[in-house]
């Protein structure tokens, strides 16, 4: 697994780059790997799309009531997006982290029409 490097480790790098190939710390051909994997690294990667679901979908999913649900959103433990003054929507992804982590199922919520 890659770890994305900071833009401030490369230009840190890039200062000691041919102090560290002359000094023989670091041999150029992993000086040239280490700059494609930090090329790599910063590449922008297209963001995936928010799935908006509706409080009471939401509370459906999770198996409690609305007013519990707004506790959770209160109490900072799921996450929403206000649309306009009133309106509130949830992400699907974050209804599944929360039930992931409070019982430990890798389980991510199956999308449909709430009733």
């Amino acid at each position: 697994m890659e770890v994305p490097i900071s833009s401030k480790t490369i230009e840190l790098l890039r200062g000691f780059s041919t102090s560290l190939v002359s000094a023989g710390i670091v041999q150029q051909e992993e000086l040239n790997n280490l700059w494609a994997i930090a090329k790599k690294s910063q590449e922008v990667r297209p963001a995936e799309p928010l799935i908006l679901i509706t409080r009471a979908k939401s509370a459906a999913i999770l198996g409690i009531s609305q007013r519990n649900l707004d506790r959770l959103i209160r109490g900072g433990d799921i996450s929403c997006v206000k649309i306009g003054k009133r309106s509130i929507r949830l992400d699907q992804k974050e209804i599944g982290k929360y039930i992931e982590k409070n019982t430990g199922c890798n389980l991510i919520p199956v999308t449909g029409e709430a009733k």
